[in-house]
């Protein structure tokens, strides 16, 4: 996916078929909303709190 694409998708926010995880602390329900999101094309984004401002101060790929 290319950067631009994925601010795209963070820019919508969470919906039924997205949804962002700053913190996985229950392995089971994380793995639970995995299965469900696989089979619905939906995404699960995980990592820092503030994905944009972190996706901003990335450097781009050569």
């Amino acid at each position: 996916m290319k950067r631009s694409d994925l601010l795209s998708q963070i820019a919508l926010g969470e919906d039924s078929s997205r949804q962002f995880k700053a913190d996985v602390k229950k392995a089971d329900s994380l793995a639970s909303e995995m299965a469900a999101f696989a089979n619905t094309d939906g995404m699960i984004l995980s990592g820092h709190a503030d994905p944009i401002s972190d996706l901003l101060s990335m450097e781009p790929a050569a």
